[in-house]
């Protein structure tokens, strides 16, 4: 087995540690992960390209933030929201 699958995976979890910024299409892990060390040059472009990716939806998720920053919220009030029928990923 090659290094190459696990020097993505590693990058790609410095960016997205929690897996909240890619989406799963965003990964072309069959493309990518097979090549990521052999071509210094190809390994800099992709590099760059999933970090403009990660940037523009850091971007876009601050700006997200920031307008719903604009409305006005109350927490005065004793509400409780129950997941019923969605499974917890994170507990299994």
């Amino acid at each position: 087995m090659t290094k190459c699958p696990v020097y993505f995976w590693t990058f790609l979890n410095a960016l997205d540690y929690n897996h909240l910024i890619f989406l799963q299409s965003d990964i072309r892990f069959q493309k990518y992960a097979t090549t990521w060390m052999t071509n210094v040059k190809a390994e800099c472009s992709t590099r760059v390209r999933y970090y403009n990716l990660f940037i523009q939806r850091l971007n876009r998720e601050w700006l997200l933030v920031k307008e719903l920053l604009k409305e006005k919220y109350s927490f005065d009030i004793n509400e409780s929201i129950y997941w019923t029928d969605m499974k917890c990923v994170a507990c299994q």
